[in-house]
């Protein structure tokens, strides 16, 4: 799915717990670039399952 279409579907929220140093690195990258913190977890979502599809 490309970006484009990712960027106009219906969006549900989610909670996660994550190891505090993860959460930080995570904001760190987040702030020093353009784009709200969710696209970047989303983006590294859309990417995992992706690599997942294709070990199937």
């Amino acid at each position: 799915m490309s970006r484009k279409s990712r960027e106009n579907e219906t969006m549900s929220q989610i909670s996660i717990k994550l190891p505090k140093e993860l959460l930080e690195k995570y904001n760190h990258y987040a702030r020093s670039k353009s784009n709200p913190r969710s696209y970047y977890m989303r983006e590294a979502l859309v990417e995992y399952m992706e690599r997942k599809e294709k070990e199937k």
